[in-house]
């Protein structure tokens, strides 16, 4: 990939992860202010239990983009960034550009969204879990 297209792809990834960390910084903020208030009763702490929840499930998808970002950006580095993780083929331009943190080429994605594996892929030890690979179908791959 030429280095103009990967710069490209640098500075967008970076901005897209500095809002990123700005948006879970001023949530945190958001959160310290709010539980100071000794001012609530029952139903607003049930209400902000839920409220908690949710927002808890949405840091959770925050993390794991940014990990994923990260890992573009560190495929930049290293040179491999735009090649898939799982055949190793280029991963096309367009899907790139619409998802800069993509580390699947289209059709390993769509293998993995039809065996439901939806978590990253496996050689990324940082999200914690193994995926098993994906099985071609004819029995060799044991």
């Amino acid at each position: 990939m030429r280095k103009k297209m990967l710069a490209r792809f640098k500075a967008h990834l970076e901005e897209e992860r500095k809002t990123l960390v700005n948006q879970n910084q001023q949530q945190l903020k958001d959160y310290l202010a709010h539980t100071n208030d000794e001012n609530r009763d029952i139903a607003d702490l049930a209400n902000e239990e839920y409220e908690n929840s949710i927002k808890a499930t949405n840091n959770t998808h925050q993390f794991y983009h940014l990990l994923e970002i990260d890992r573009a950006l560190d495929k930049i580095e290293d040179g491999s960034y735009g090649l898939c993780d799982e055949c190793n083929e280029e991963i096309n331009f367009e899907r790139l550009e619409a998802i800069p943190n993509a580390s699947l080429c289209i059709q390993c994605q769509a293998k993995r969204e039809k065996l439901g594996l939806t978590e990253p892929s496996n050689d990324d030890a940082s999200f914690g879990f193994v995926l098993p690979p994906i099985s071609s179908g004819t029995g060799k791959d044991k």
